[in-house]
């Protein structure tokens, strides 16, 4: 456990960028199959709260994605993007505490993503609204053992700007994660043996609402 290799993979992808007529829609799509090798995946050491990070052997990845965007106006555009992935270990690498099967650590099943741009005037002043969403399914945490199965919940973000330009000049309202979700951004490893039930993790900022003013010179 003292070091690991790199690790390595073989990529297939299969796809198609469109654009119809007009410009007003594109549609992207893509199917892929990856064989990932000698992946790096933390283990934990007993039960000393301590972890370290080793090659587990093999998994395999595969899923779709797709992407379109609509422009039905010149001042609306319109963007949605999905995926799905299903990761999973193929190899253990002889290490009982991953279980052939399992999910790749932090890697969710499902995403989704959600734009919208639309400008207009106020008087002579060209402006703006842009909302975005943003979802993020549930994934294994890397804080975890085969007797204390962890995941990271699924979270929502979504985030609203509007603004104005004065000349030079451009003053935004923002809302940012206008929901207030408390994300698992992402596992924070304990120092040593962690408060029962209190997991350290990285969260999304709380509800933050704010003005931007840009100058341009």
């Amino acid at each position: 456990v003292q070091t690991y290799d790199s690790d390595s993979l073989w990529s297939y992808e299969l796809g198609a960028k469109t654009r119809f007529p007009g410009q007003r829609m594109t549609i992207n799509a893509a199917a892929f199959h990856i064989d990932w090798s000698d992946l790096q995946q933390r283990l934990p050491l007993g039960s000393c709260g301590f972890f370290v990070s080793t090659n587990v052997g093999a998994a395999e990845s595969q899923g779709v994605e797709l992407e379109v965007e609509l422009n039905p106006t010149d001042e609306l555009s319109l963007f949605f993007g999905a995926g799905y992935t299903d990761a999973v270990i193929t190899d253990n690498g002889g290490y009982d505490a991953i279980e052939v099967g399992r999910r790749v650590q932090q890697v969710p099943e499902w995403t989704f993503s959600a734009e919208a741009d639309y400008d207009f005037e106020i008087g002579d002043w060209p402006s703006f609204v842009h909302v975005d969403y943003s979802y993020i399914g549930e994934s294994e945490s890397a804080n975890n053992d085969s007797a204390n199965r962890r995941v990271r919940d699924a979270y929502d973000i979504v985030n609203l700007r509007l603004g104005t330009t004065f000349g030079s000049s451009e003053v935004t309202l923002f809302a940012s994660n206008l929901l207030d979700e408390n994300g698992n951004l992402s596992d924070v490893p304990p120092l040593a043996i962690e408060l029962p039930g209190r997991p350290r993790i990285a969260a999304t900022r709380p509800r933050t609402i704010g003005i931007e003013v840009r100058k341009r010179f």
